[in-house]
């Protein structure tokens, strides 16, 4: 395989990734995504969908375990059945939302990793290679 080749083939795994992150982009969440550790309180709330320290995503997720598993001991220590909810949703919803938002961080992560792998790549095609990628982008917008 010669460089050029070679060069090609990484440049499509590269846009294969590309495509792969974009589908994974849209989420739909199943929380209104405002949370707080005082269930009626309106100061203080954390915003998910925009926290990017993810000890701040993993101390949320520790508290709802916490709440949701001593809510259960307490249920079944009284003899009760009792879903329990935080601020009006399950744990389970927070917890997919939490994950959610960790994954998009993880993206943006790879993003750039791939931003700077095709870059070294694009360094290494030769003239006669990108004129040849230049033709092949031209025929597949023209199908």
């Amino acid at each position: 395989m010669t460089t050029d080749e070679k060069v090609k083939s990484l440049l499509e795994r590269v846009r294969v990734k590309r495509n792969e992150i974009q589908s994974a982009e849209r989420p739909v969440w199943e929380t209104h995504l405002s949370f707080s550790f005082e269930e009626i309180s309106v100061k203080d709330r954390t915003n998910i969908q925009v926290v990017s320290d993810l000890s701040k995503l993993v101390d949320i997720t520790a508290f709802l375990l916490t709440r949701s598993s001593f809510h259960s001991q307490a249920c079944e220590r009284l003899g009760v059945e009792m879903k329990f909810e935080w601020m009006g949703f399950p744990v389970a919803s927070w917890i997919k939302d939490i994950q959610t938002r960790i994954n998009q961080i993880q993206i943006n992560n790879k993003k750039k990793d791939l931003d700077a792998l095709e870059k070294k790549l694009d360094s290494l095609v030769s003239p006669e290679q990108r004129r040849a990628l230049e033709l092949e982008e031209i025929e597949k917008l023209l199908k």
